[in-house]
């Protein structure tokens, strides 16, 4: 028709002015056929447009010409001098013109409308179909389909965030409901129970609505797999902290706390689709039996480590080698208790062993407190002691303090304890009938510690040489006696003391008991009688650890387990104090140590 006569013409105009940049597809709508036109509608195409030229109005067109070469006809040129050729002007129609401005404005859009991606995602194909419809406002076909299509995606866009927000309250009615039946999150400061929490969500049956939908079963598994994740979190920091009362050896207070576990991992079974999360509590509930069942054990392992501990550490800071010996002959007061408290804070606390010489060393402090403040307020019955240097019989005391004591001979200068270097006859006559008044109970009990102190030092002092291994002289009979009897004083004012003092005479009993084992001891190898030196040693180390002569002999080594021997006097009950190799029990240990 010659409609389409005409678009093809425009076509071919197009193609003429734009070159190969505007190829003739671009004049086809979108899934229309790009195939190209047969070579022979080209060409009836062309004969048409030249008879359709022809019958324009105006001068007559030129008879073509024969090509001698070809034989097709070729139009003359229009001569050059022919005036009308150059100044005649052609007619047009300017509706035509304007429909071809239209077709070129629609097929520009159109191109740009095909240059959009199609894989785009859905957000930038949006934006750049925003940005063609506002670039091609004179194109309102292929605008138009691009606002359909913009409208098209932003319709789905509304239908999937509603879709979204229908399923999300729907999710939330979901959680809801489990948190309520699985009672979960706990209470603030309660643990959470994991087994019963289970069993309260798997009992919540499933909406008729959502049997079977993927999503909603995700999302369950979802929950109960962070409820079964944060309980195993909660539950480890309790066992953890259970485990470091363990450590400071509570166990009073780590055994129930360790029982309010086990309920909450009773979980059930295992089952083929469980989730590995319930796999780990049940893991977590069979360490907590064991833990449960092996409590007693645990704690007597403890003791007797902690024991080891503690009298390895009394040894270093005040058995042999240390200085602490002289502190407590000389009565040094401040660095004893420098010592202590440095001791206690490596131990984390005071046992038993330093807490009684810290109560030992605050006993005598004040005793000699009270010394120093009678003197000052007039209340001595006299002043004349004997002289503990041997420059004379017996000096006059002008001073005295927790640290020294001033005599007359030279009341500028204080003496202190150490540079006396007095023995425990002179602090007993220094103390006796001293004061015009009694002595307290607990003074008492302080002059009796500084009397335990001094001759405990001086029996360990003399007792040392006979245990080193190039010694060279023997135990007197003498010396054994001045050993032995070297707690005579302390025992002479204990008896004399109007206070009943059962500690006391108990401490004293037993440091004798200690200096006889020690001194046997030493008698013993003298006599070439070994075993029945070493019997007294072990019953010494492992059975009087508590007492001050052990606690000045030590120097922190472990020994090795002691062999039950038989004497004379029947059985030596053997005991441990840290086993070089390990092999012998806990229990044993413990026991030995008690």
């Amino acid at each position: 028709s010659a409609e389409e006569l005409r678009s093809e013409l425009d076509r071919m105009r197009l193609a003429a002015d734009h070159g190969q940049a505007f190829p003739a597809e671009a004049l086809q709508q979108p899934g229309a056929s790009k195939r190209a036109l047969p070579v022979g509608i080209l060409v009836v195409l062309g004969i048409a447009a030249a008879v359709a030229y022809s019958l324009l109005p105006g001068d007559p067109a030129p008879v073509p010409e024969p090509d001698p070469i070809s034989g097709t006809s070729i139009a003359p040129s229009a001569p050059e001098d022919d005036p009308a050729f150059f100044d005649a002007p052609e007619e047009t129609n300017p509706e035509i013109d304007e429909e071809q401005r239209l077709r070129i404005l629609e097929a520009e859009a159109l191109f740009a409308l095909n240059d959009i991606p199609r894989d785009l995602p859905r957000e930038e194909r949006m934006a750049a179909l925003e940005e063609l419809i506002r670039d091609h406002p004179a194109a309102p076909k292929v605008t138009g389909e691009a606002r359909t299509e913009l409208e098209a995606l932003r319709a789905a866009i509304t239908e999937e965030a509603e879709a979204r927000s229908r399923w999300e309250k729907v999710l939330e009615n979901a959680h809801i409901a489990w948190r309520t039946r699985a009672g979960w999150p706990p209470a603030e400061g309660e643990l959470p129970d994991p087994a019963g929490a289970l069993a309260g969500l798997r009992s919540l049956s499933t909406p008729a609505r959502l049997e079977g939908n993927e999503r909603y079963l995700l999302a369950r598994a979802a929950f109960e797999a962070e409820l079964l994740a944060a309980s195993k979190a909660a539950l480890e920091q309790e066992l953890a902290a259970i485990t470091a009362l363990e450590e400071r050896g509570e166990f009073a207070t780590a055994r129930p706390r360790l029982e309010a576990l086990l309920p909450r991992l009773q979980l059930p079974e295992p089952e083929e689709d469980d989730p590995p999360e319930l796999a780990e509590l049940r893991s977590l509930g069979t360490a907590v039996r064991a833990r449960l069942d092996d409590l007693g054990n645990a704690e007597r392992r403890w003791h007797a480590a902690y024991q080891r501990q503690v009298r390895r550490k009394l040894a270093e800071t005040f058995g042999r080698g240390s200085g602490s010996e002289d502190f407590l002959r000389q009565l040094e007061l401040e660095p004893l208790r420098h010592r202590i408290d440095a001791a206690a804070g490596e131990l984390g606390n005071r046992p038993e062993g330093l807490a009684s010489l810290e109560l030992d060393l605050a006993h005598v402090t004040q005793a000699l407190d009270a010394l120093a403040r009678a003197f000052e307020e007039d209340g001595w019955r006299r002043r004349a002691i004997q002289d503990p240097t041997g420059r004379s019989s017996t000096q006059k005391v002008s001073g005295i303090t927790p640290r020294g004591v001033t005599f007359e001979r030279d009341p500028s200068k204080e003496l202190s304890w150490s540079r006396l270097k007095a023995d425990s006859s002179w602090y007993a006559q220094l103390f006796k009938d001293r004061l015009e008044r009694e002595y307290t109970t607990d003074e008492t009990r302080g002059i009796a510690a500084l009397l335990r102190w001094v001759s405990v030092a001086e029996a360990v002092e003399r007792s040392v040489r006979h245990l080193a291994s190039d010694r060279r002289d023997t135990l007197s009979d003498e010396e054994l006696e001045r050993i032995r009897g070297a707690l005579g004083e302390l025992r002479n004012w204990l008896e004399v003391a109007e206070q009943p003092l059962e500690q006391e005479h108990r401490k004293l009993e037993r440091e004798e008991r200690a200096l006889e084992l020690l001194t046997g001891a030493i008698r013993a190898e003298q006599e070439r009688s070994y075993a029945l030196s070493v019997a007294r040693l072990e019953e010494l180390l492992f059975h009087y650890q508590d007492t001050l002569c052990v606690l000045l002999l030590s120097d922190g080594r472990p020994v090795p387990p002691a062999p039950r021997l038989r004497t004379g006097s029947g059985d030596l009950p053997s005991g441990e104090d840290e086993p070089g190799d390990g092999s012998s029990s806990t229990e044993e240990a413990a026991t030995a140590d008690d």
